[in-house]
């Protein structure tokens, strides 16, 4: 669905003179109305998965030092296979992205101490079950609703991870595929012949992209701090 809108959307870019700025695109509207209403599914997952006190492994928990420094090494794991990638093909890669990565291996060393600055042990926060592989994949459209599915987590973690408590936040950024579908569309609007001149389809689409966002963390945190919720709020609190 995504896909489609953006489809469209583009193709709406370039009826558009030169010079001339769409106040508003007919595209992005229902779209942002679907965002709306994602993020106010996300908060009431949350707010289920972390209401569930009868059940111990369901009960929210203090971030203690010890999730802080797992955090933090899950991270730098990560972050070092991107670097041997990015190291091994880094004369292969193309002229314009050369600098870019130089400068993330330059930073390479650093990042443990940046981590360690941005999460302090004695961080204050609550962590609570998750859904674990939260993406626009994850999502079926009902009429105007949104439906969440597959709670088993990422497939190739183990289950011991995949039942491992997190912040709420985790899974209130971003998601990865979202990014690629307006890189898609960039993309694939230049090797159509689509003309950009100044960047102005790219603009466009990082528009799109951050109203998507702001929608979807709006209607979020809509949710979470309705009073109407009661006591369901109390332990997701802190850390939205």
């Amino acid at each position: 669905m995504t896909s489609a809108y953006l489809d469209r959307f583009v193709d709406e870019q370039r009826v558009l003179a030169s010079t001339e700025h769409a106040s508003e695109s007919d595209e992005r509207m229902p779209y942002l109305r679907y965002m709306s209403q994602t993020g106010r599914r996300v908060a009431e997952m949350h707010l289920a998965l972390a209401g569930q006190r009868r059940i111990r492994r369901f009960r929210a928990g203090a971030t203690g030092p010890e999730d802080v420094q797992r955090w933090i090494e899950d991270v730098v794991v990560r972050a070092e296979r991107v670097c041997d990638a990015s190291s091994s093909g880094a004369m292969r890669s193309r002229e314009a992205d050369r600098p870019l990565v130089e400068q993330l291996l330059a930073q390479r060393d650093a990042l443990r101490g940046r981590l360690n600055a941005l999460l302090p042990p004695d961080i204050d926060g609550l962590k609570i079950r998750h859904h674990g592989d939260f993406h626009l994949g994850q999502m079926l459209i009902v009429k105007d609703d949104i439906f969440i599915i597959d709670f088993e987590g990422e497939p190739r973690r183990p289950h011991a991870e995949r039942r491992r408590k997190a912040p709420a936040a985790r899974e209130c950024r971003r998601p990865d595929p979202f990014d690629r579908l307006f890189a898609t569309a960039a993309l694939g609007a230049r090797a159509e012949g689509c003309p950009d001149e100044q960047g102005k389809l790219g603009a466009a689409l990082g528009e799109w992209r951050d109203r998507a966002t702001a929608a979807f963390l709006a209607a979020y945190r809509e949710i979470m701090t309705d009073a109407r919720c009661g006591r369901r709020i109390r332990p997701l609190r802190k850390s939205c």
